[in-house]
């Protein structure tokens, strides 16, 4: 982005607050590239869908048979139905989750790369 773009939070009174949270959301998001590319579930982001936005949660720690998330309050701050404010689930329903969104996504690059071919 040109320095001279202005970021949609400037003069508002909570302007510092949105920074970080663009900050912190940055660093879990690169997090999460590594998480996935090394195969691990621990530091990857679980977004669901939720009204206009996203409920996001990242994966804190596994024990045994559980993992366990941590709400992220970004953008709205959603929660989703079921992980609601975070914890401990089970880990197959995390486990499925990513499957499920990670064989989305490289859906989608693959068609990407088909177009621009």
């Amino acid at each position: 982005m040109p320095k001279t773009q202005k970021k949609w939070y400037d003069g508002l009174p909570n302007a510092a607050q949105y920074a970080r949270e663009e900050k912190q959301e940055a660093k879990a998001r690169e997090k999460d590239k590594e998480a996935k590319a090394q195969g691990t579930l621990i530091g990857r982001i679980l977004e669901v869908p939720v009204a206009d936005g996203y409920a996001s949660y990242i994966v804190k720690e596994i024990d045994g048979n559980q993992v366990n998330l941590k709400h992220m309050k970004w953008g709205d701050g959603y929660n989703d139905h079921y992980f609601r404010g975070g914890g401990w689930f089970p880990k197959r329903e995390v486990v499925r989750h990513f499957k499920e969104t990670d064989a989305w996504e490289d859906f989608l690059d693959a068609n990407a790369k088909k177009a621009k071919a």
